[in-house]
C-alpha cells in the first residue's frame, strides 16, 4: 500500500464515521453509548498485539510479555485522549522510520486518521466520543509499528524515534486526562522509578564484588594461552586453573540474590545477563583448557626411550573434545548475550572475548584434529613407513634442493627407527629407470626433468605434494616397497632439531656439532674437507646422528620439539605429505605441506633451479620487487616483477664440487647457472635481462602461467630480470597478492608496490603501508609466503 493509499484510507475512515445522511449520523453505536467500550476493546486489541513483537527489554520471556503488553495498552489508551498533532506526529515518525517495513502501511493508515480528524475537527465534526475511539485506534496502529521497528546500530535512531512517538502520545495523553489520573500516573511512575533505583544499587553493589575477580581471571587467562602457546604448558595450567576459580568468584558475587531484581529493570537486565555470561563461560572454558594443559604436558606424553605414548595421545584426544564442547558453547552463550543496550565498556570486553575465543575455536580445532590423527601418524594401529627425504638447498631445485640422502623413518606404538638410510642405488637407478605417470610426471617433463634417470631432481616442482607423489612412485617402481608419505627435511631443520636434543659428535668433525655450525658445515665446510665416498660417509653419520640422538632419549616435552620445528614449517624447509586424506588435513592446517596456494586475485613466485651440478648456490643472493596497478572498475593488472640475482661466488679457491668447472662440468668456475622461473596467473607482455630483449618460454601449471629462461651469472656478479605482465583479476574493490616462497638458504629480500589506476585511492590495505602518494608498498626479507592486499575506493 502505498504513501497516498495509507492516507487516503485514513481519512476516508474518519469521514465515514462522521458523516451524517439527512440528519441522521452514520455508524452511531461506535460513537455514543458503546464508545467507552470500544475504546476498552481497541486498547485490549493494542495490548494483544504489542504482546505479540518481537522486542526483549530484559531477556525474560515472561516479563518482557508484561512490560510491551502494558507499553501496548497505556499508549493506546493515552492516545484516546491525546490531541491531534500529537496523533500526527506520532505516526509520521512510525511512518518516517518504517519506511518499507511490513507493516508501513499500518503507520500510514494511523496518519490518514490523524490528519482526517484535524480536517474534520476544524469544522467541529469530530468531538467527545468520536475523538476517544479515533485516538484510541491510532494510537494502537502507531504503536504496534514502533514496537516491532528494527535497532539501527550504532545510534539507536529507531528506538529513539519510537521513544519519541510513544512519549509524544503518552504525555498528550496526560497532560488531557483529569488531575486524578494525572496524580495516580506520576504516583506510579515514581514508585516504579523508585524500585528500579534500589534494583540497580543492588546490582552496583554485586558488580563491584565481581569487577577484581573478573579482571584478574582475564589477564591469568590470557597469560595462560600466551603461555600454552609458548610450550610452557605447565605454568599455564595453573594461570588457567587460577582463573577458573576468579571467574566462578565473580559468577558468585554476579549471581546473588540481591542481584536478581536488577533483570526485571529493562537494559539493566541485559547487562546483567551478559556480565554473569561473562564470568560463567570464562570459568566453563579455563577449566578444561587447564586440564587440557596439564594432561598435554611432555611428561605425560613421553616414556624411557623417547617413544610416544600413543594410549595417552588418544586419551588427552578425548578431553580436546570436551574442550571444544565447552568452547563452542561458550561462543553460542556470548553470541545470544549481545544486545545493543549494552554500556560501551562491557560491549567491548564481550567483543575481545569473542575474538579470543574465535581465535581459540581456531586453535583448538587444530589440536583437535592432531590428537584425533596423530596416534595414527605415529602406528597406533600398525606400522607406519614415511620415506625420510634430504634436500640441500644449496643445489636448489623448485621444493628446496636436490634431493641427496633418503631413509625409511618407521613408526611403529609410538617409537620411531629410521632404516635403509644413504644414497640408496636402488633409488637413483642407472639402468632401467621405472616408468612415471600422471599429472607430475607431465609438469616433469614440461619443465625438461628426466626424473626416471636423475630422481634427485624429483623436487622440482613448487609444489611439495606433487614432488612426494613422484618421490613415492621412483621409490615403489624401484623397490617395491610403498610408503605412507613423505617428509622432507633439510640441514636448517637438522640445526633446529639439535636445538632440541643438544650437539651431537661425528666421527671425522673435530668439535661437536649443534645449532651454531650445523649447517654451514653440512652446506658448505664439509665439501672442502671430503671427497668422494668420504663425503658420503659423513652426510649419513650427521644426520643418523641427530635421529638417533631425538628417537632414542626421552623428550622434557614434544611441544618443544614442535616449538622448535615452527620457523621450519613457516619458511617451508620442513615438508610433510600423508597419502591418508584426513592426516593430509592435518598438515595442511599445520602449514607444513608445501602446497602451492589456488590462485585467488594476484600470485607470484620466482623458482630458480640449479643447472650447473653444483652447490653454488651457497653464494646466490635473490631479491625480488613486484609493482603493480590494479584498476577495479574492470580488474585489469599491469605488473612490473624485477628479479635480481646476485652470484657472491668466487672463480678460484673453492672446490669445483661448490662453484663447478670440474671435468664434465657445464659451466666455468664461479658461473652461476640457472632455469629461473616465474608462476604468475598475468600474460607475459615482455622482458628483459640486463637491458637485453629476454624471451621466455611459456607452460600452464596449477592454474597459472610459467614464464622460464636460463640464466648464467659470472662470479662476482649481478643480473637483473624485468618481466612486464598483464591480465585480469576478479577482485572488484579489493587487490589480493599472495607471494609464494621458495625455501632457500638466504632469505630473499621483497619489495612490494601496489598503486591504484588513476581515480581510484587506497581506503586501506593489509601487509602494505599506504605512502599517501598513491601506492602501498612494503616488503623486507622473505623466509615464508606473504599476503599483500589493498582497498580501493573511488577518490
Amino acid at each position: 500500500m502505498g504513501v497516498l493509499g495509507g492516507l487516503l484510507l485514513g481519512m476516508v475512515g474518519v469521514a465515514s464515521a462522521t458523516a451524517t445522511v439527512g440528519g441522521i449520523r452514520l455508524l452511531p453505536a461506535v460513537f455514543t453509548a458503546r464508545s467507552q467500550a470500544a475504546v476498552v476493546i481497541i486498547v485490549a486489541l493494542a495490548a494483544i498485539g504489542a504482546v505479540l513483537a518481537p522486542g526483549a527489554p530484559t531477556g525474560l520471556a515472561a516479563w518482557d510479555a508484561v512490560l510491551r503488553g502494558a507499553l501496548g495498552a497505556g499508549v493506546t489508551l493515552a492516545a484516546s485522549r491525546a490531541r491531534r498533532w500529537a496523533w500526527i506526529v506520532a505516526a509520521s515518525l512510525a511512518a518516517l522510520d518504517s519506511a518499507g517495513h511490513a507493516l508501513t502501511w499500518l503507520a500510514l493508515v494511523a496518519l490518514g486518521l490523524g490528519v482526517g480528524a484535524a480536517i474534520a475537527g476544524r469544522r467541529r465534526a469530530v468531538r467527545g466520543d468520536q475523538g476517544l475511539v479515533i485516538g484510541a485506534v491510532i494510537g494502537a496502529a502507531t504503536i504496534q509499528v514502533l514496537l516491532r521497528l528494527p535497532l539501527a546500530r550504532p545510534s539507536y535512531a529507531s528506538a529513539a524515534i519510537a521513544a519519541a512517538g510513544a512519549g509524544i502520545l503518552a504525555l498528550s495523553g496526560w497532560r488531557q486526562s483529569r488531575r486524578r489520573t494525572r496524580r495516580r500516573v506520576i504516583g506510579l511512575a515514581a514508585g516504579l522509578g523508585c524500585g528500579a533505583l534500589v534494583c540497580l544499587g543492588l546490582l552496583a553493589l554485586s558488580v563491584l564484588q565481581a569487577r577484581a575477580p573478573a579482571e584478574q581471571g582475564l589477564n591469568l587467562a590470557d597469560a595462560g594461552l600466551a603461555q600454552a602457546r609458548a610450550g610452557a604448558v605447565s605454568r599455564a595450567g595453573g594461570d588457567l586453573a587460577s582463573a577458573q576459580v576468579d571467574f566462578a568468584t565473580a559468577d558468585s558475587a554476579l549471581s546473588a540474590w540481591w542481584a536478581w531484581p536488577a533483570r526485571l529493570v529493562p537494559v539493566a537486565a541485559q547487562n546483567l545477563t551478559a556480565l554473569r555470561v561473562l564470568a560463567r563461560q570464562g570459568s566453563a572454558v579455563a577449566g578444561p583448557a587447564a586440564a587440557l594443559a596439564r594432561s598435554g604436558h611432555g611428561s605425560y606424553l613421553t616414556s624411557k626411550g623417547g617413544a610416544i605414548d600413543t594410549a595417552r595421545l588418544q586419551a588427552l584426544a578425548t578431553q580436546v573434545q570436551a574442550g571444544e564442547t565447552s568452547l563452542a558453547g561458550a561462543e553460542s552463550a556470548l553470541g545470544r548475550a549481545g544486545s545493543p543496550w549494552l554500556v560501551p565498556p562491557l560491549a567491548h570486553k564481550l567483543s575481545q572475548l569473542e575474538s579470543k575465543l574465535n581465535m581459540l575455536g581456531a586453535d583448538e580445532a587444530e589440536v583437535g584434529l592432531a590428537t584425533r590423527e596423530l596416534p595414527g601418524l605415529l602406528g597406533a594401529g600398525g606400522p607406519r613407513r614415511y620415506l625420510l627425504v634430504v634436500q640441500d638447498p644449496v643445489e636448489l631445485r623448485g621444493a628446496g634442493g636436490e634431493i641427496g640422502d633418503v631413509g625409511v623413518l618407521t613408526a611403529d606404538k609410538g617409537r620411531l627407527s629410521l632404516s635403509n638410510f644413504g644414497a640408496d642405488p636402488h633409488v637413483n637407478p642407472s639402468t632401467n629407470p621405472p616408468a612415471l605417470s600422471g599429472p607430475a610426471a607431465a609438469w616433469a617433463r614440461a619443465e625438461g626433468f628426466a626424473l626416471q634417470r636423475y630422481p634427485g631432481d624429483a623436487s622440482f616442482a613448487p609444489d611439495f605434494p606433487v614432488d612426494a607423489q613422484v618421490i613415492e612412485q621412483l621409490y615403489r617402481e624401484a623397490t617395491g616397497v610403498s610408503v605412507d608419505g613423505v617428509i622432507s627435511v633439510d640441514p636448517l631443520v637438522l640445526a633446529d632439531m639439535a636445538s632440541v636434543t643438544g650437539p651431537v659428535s661425528v666421527s671425522g668433525w673435530p668439535v661437536p656439532l649443534g645449532t651454531s655450525n650445523l649447517v654451514p658445515v653440512l652446506l658448505h665446510d664439509q665439501y672442502a674437507a671430503f671427497a668422494g665416498q668420504a663425503r658420503q660417509d659423513f652426510l649419513y653419520s650427521v644426520t643418523r646422528a641427530v635421529f638417533a640422538r631425538l628417537t632414542s632419549t626421552g623428550l622434557a616435552s614434544p611441544l618443544a620439539l614442535a616449538h622448535a620445528l615452527g620457523p621450519a614449517v613457516t619458511t617451508g624447509h620442513l615438508l610433510l605429505y600423508a597419502n591418508h586424506p584426513r592426516e593430509q588435513a592435518l598438515f595442511t592446517s599445520l602449514g607444513a605441506t608445501g602446497a602451492m596456494p589456488p590462485v585467488q586475485g594476484d600470485f607470484l613466485e620466482v623458482v630458480t633451479q640449479n643447472a650447473g651440478e653444483d652447490k653454488i648456490d651457497w653464494y646466490l643472493r635473490r631479491s625480488l620487487a613486484y609493482d603493480a596497478t590494479y584498476d577495479p572498475a574492470t580488474g585489469s593488472v599491469n605488473a612490473t616483477a624485477t628479479i635480481t640475482l646476485v652470484n657472491n661466488a668466487p672463480a678460484s679457491g673453492e672446490p669445483s664440487y661448490v662453484v663447478g668447472g670440474g671435468p664434465g662440468s657445464p659451466v666455468s668456475p664461479g658461473v652461476n647457472r640457472m632455469f629461473l622461473s616465474v608462476y604468475t596467473p598475468l600474460l607475459f607482455e615482455g622482458g628483459t635481462l640486463d637491458g637485453h630483449s629476454l624471451l621466455m618460454s611459456s607452460q600452464l601449471e596449477e592454474g597459472r602461467h610459467v614464464y622460464s629462461q636460463f640464466v648464467s651469472i659470472p662470479p662476482g656478479g649481478t643480473a637483473v630480470v624485468r618481466i612486464h605482465l598483464i591480465g585480469t583479476i576478479t577482485g572488484a574493490s579489493t587487490y589480493h597478492l599472495e607471494v609464494a616462497h621458495q625455501p632457500t638458504y638466504v632469505p630473499d629480500q621483497l619489495q612490494v608496490a601496489l598503486r591504484p589506476s588513476p581515480g581510484w585511492s587506497v581506503a586501506r590495505s593489509t601487509g602494505l603501508v599506504d605512502t599517501g602518494g598513491g601506492a602501498a608498498v612494503g616488503g623486507g626479507p622473505a623466509s615464508g609466503a606473504r599476503s599483500f592486499s589493498v582497498k580501493l575506493e573511488p577518490g
